[in-house]
């Protein structure tokens, strides 16, 4: 869709960002290629991923802090030690100034748990009594408006979480130089639909009933209250949900940003009544005079409905239980206790992390270009950024030659190809201009009153984009964020700095690895650009058909040839992937891995082809990519990325990738007929 905060989604190559710091020298876990990462029992023809990173595995269990364990979260614990220190220091030194004392103020008023606890359900007090005062829709949308920009988030990697919807600027789908309104679907907690209906997630329905019923004890409701109030609330996420499009047509522009999807605000008006919209908008800091994109026409139309054939009470209660449920980190411990057990309860972590990482977590967030001038000081060089600016050429020259002789595409559609190549721009490890944070006051009174303050501080940030033209040099990553992603209606790719850093990149690392690990991210960035949703958009960032239908046709086909294959790879027991759901990524892992193999092989270390640890140039290549998949996670944690994330579990990143790839299956000697060759092989790129 045209809303970039969505369509970030798609673009992301990690299941989930994470963000932190780590100094050049220190000591990384999960470097690349240990020997020991191997499992010699399994052949690599067999099971490439078990071969590679069995060893691994074993070394490194589920962390209990997180539910599950991988080298991305080897590299973010590496990270948090470093703005540790850094946050440390700004928040003892009584003489900081500017961003250096609002970084240090929003941390040590976070580490004040013992503030928190005398505080107890207080931060809460004043919105719970303005929700309970509301006596009519009007009232309640006031409110529902002042709820989003406390406790709203603006996503990196992942769809917004607002209640009952989102709104937020994006741009243009017809002309990608203007921002205009955006307004997407939102209000759930669980991670799909299905969570809500099935058998099997019946735990998971009650985990969350409970955790409700505990807030509600927790701001002074009478158990019997508490308990039929907490019903109420996962009721009404159950009706929303019933209403929602499904996540994997979310990515599907042509269902969410065809001049169909372009609203005034009167024919907004008209579409969902039950809404004075332009109230709303206001509410949020938001310019009312803007065109809009309603994302998700269907559940607005129901969304309307609902809002008045359903009780007022019944609305009140369900944002009752948002607003408290997403402050229940800032505020004192059985709150925190609670939030955890549903944590636990939902993907099987089984510890708490120890305040400060929760507090650093939350600064390197919200004021997180603050926090990334840091970072970028204390742990990246000149010269890695460099080595990636090169890397990032090569492989650009890789889809170059690439599209120009890819034999299924026709001349007209491979001119368009070229140009929005041509066009795409890079970001690298950090903008040329910091942001500034001069407006948001960070004070002593709580640490829930500072989250509610950056929260709203960072939407009307965005906000006030609403009519303007787009900022094409804006980031919407922060550089110690471990992701990398690619715009579509920006028509540009983005590497952090964090993840220009071991296990995926050294400045000198071996060409093998280095290729293998952030060559492929590079690649799977380039290769969104022409994947399923990315291929839907021309070199401005418009959303614009320029493939011949024959094209189009043999696209399509060669993409359904991937849904097909990860339609069978299996999650848990008696759990697939979702082949549609995941095909953007599978596609760009494909891509991505091919476009680096390629650039790899014009190195001064491919063509010497000489062993290192008893492994070719090329096995190296290969293990390097499988090692940045590595992971240990519980079946709860895999089945809810399976079920509500457009990317596939690592195991099957690894498998449903290298198994088309006949370089790889020349590098370990596979045959035809071994697990590790598909008998109907997928290729696009």
């Amino acid at each position: 869709m045209n809303l970039r905060f969505l369509l970030r989604v798609a673009a992301c190559v990690a299941a989930f960002a994470l963000a932190a710091g780590q100094t050049p020298n220190a000591a990384v876990p999960n470097s690349p290629l240990d020997p020991s990462d191997i499992d010699h029992t399994c052949k690599a023809c067999d099971d490439f991923y078990q071969f590679a990173v069995g060893g691994w595995l074993k070394k490194n269990p589920i962390l209990p802090e997180f539910g599950s364990s991988s080298p991305w979260i080897g590299r973010y614990e590496a990270n948090e030690a470093l703005l540790h220190d850094a946050l440390e220091k700004a928040a003892a030194d009584p003489n900081a100034t500017g961003e250096t004392k609002q970084v240090g103020t929003f941390y040590r008023v976070c580490m004040d748990e013992a503030r928190a606890n005398r505080l107890g359900a207080q931060p809460l007090a004043d919105e719970m009594a303005r929700i309970d005062g509301a006596t009519d829709l009007r009232g309640f949308q006031t409110e529902l408006a002042r709820v989003s920009r406390a406790t709203g988030d603006i996503p990196t990697s992942d769809v917004p979480h607002w209640p009952l919807m989102a709104y937020l600027p994006t741009a243009n789908p017809g002309d990608s130089t203007q921002q205009i309104g955006g307004l997407l679907q939102s209000g759930t907690t669980l991670p799909s639909p299905e969570y809500y209906t099935a058998a099997q997630f019946a735990p998971q329905r009650g985990a969350l009933t409970t955790f409700a019923a505990s807030l509600f004890t927790l701001i002074g409701e009478p158990a019997d209250k508490a308990a039929a109030d907490a019903a109420t609330a996962l009721d009404v996420e159950a009706a929303l949900s019933k209403i929602s499009m499904k996540r994997e047509d979310l990515f599907n522009p042509q269902n969410t940003s065809t001049p169909a999807n372009l609203k005034s605000l009167a024919q907004l008006q008209a579409l969902a009544p039950a809404i004075d919209w332009r109230a709303y908008i206001t509410d949020l800091h938001a310019p009312t005079d803007v065109t809009i994109d309603v994302a998700t026409l269907d559940y607005f139309k129901q969304l309307s409905g609902m809002l008045t054939t359903r009780p007022l009470s019944d609305w009140k209660t369900y944002l009752k239980w948002w607003d408290a449920s997403h402050e229940t980190g800032a505020l004192s411990t059985p709150f925190v206790d609670a939030g955890f057990q549903f944590q636990k309860d939902l993907v099987g972590v089984q510890q708490q992390r120890p305040r400060w990482k929760r507090c650093l977590a939350q600064t390197s967030a919200q004021l997180s270009e603050a926090v990334g001038q840091v970072f970028v000081a204390r742990a990246f060089s000149g010269a890695a950024k460099a080595r990636a600016v090169a890397m990032v050429g090569n492989i650009r020259t890789a889809l170059r030659d690439d599209l120009t002789t890819l034999p299924w595409m026709s001349t007209a559609t491979r001119t368009e190809a070229l140009r929005k190549l041509g066009a795409m721009k890079e970001k690298i490890a950090y903008p040329d201009r910091w942001r500034d944070y001069t407006g948001l006051a960070a004070g002593d009174v709580s640490y829930a009153a500072n989250l509610d303050a950056a929260r709203a501080f960072n939407i009307d940030f965005f906000q006030r984009q609403a009519g303007k033209p787009t900022n094409r040099d804006q980031w919407a990553m922060s550089p110690q964020t471990i992701n990398a992603q690619y715009d579509p209606q920006n028509n540009d790719i983005t590497f952090p700095a964090a993840i220009l850093l071991s296990p995926f990149f050294s400045a000198s690392g071996d060409d093998a690895t280095n290729y293998g690990a952030i060559g492929a991210v590079i690649g799977h960035e380039m290769t969104h650009g022409f994947d399923n949703t990315g291929r839907q958009y021309n070199a401005g960032g418009n959303l614009k058909d320029w493939w011949t239908p024959a094209d189009s046709k043999s696209f399509d086909a060669r993409a359904a040839c991937i849904i097909q294959e990860y339609d069978g790879l299996p999650v848990a027991q008696g759990v697939m992937q979702n082949g549609k759901l995941v095909q953007g990524e599978a596609i760009a892992d494909f891509g991505g891995l091919t476009l680096a193999y390629r650039a790899f092989k014009k190195t001064a270390q491919y063509k010497a082809n000489r062993p290192i640890d008893g492994y070719t140039p090329d096995q190296r290549f290969f293990l390097a990519y499988a090692k940045v998949w590595a992971e240990n996670a519980t079946e709860k944690s895999l089945i809810a990325q399976a079920k509500g994330n457009e990317h596939s579990i690592g195991k099957n990143r690894v498998l449903g990738t290298l198994m088309n790839m006949p370089e790889f299956a020349k590098a370990f000697h596979c045959a035809a007929g071994a697990k590790m060759v598909a008998k109907t092989r997928c290729q696009i790129w």
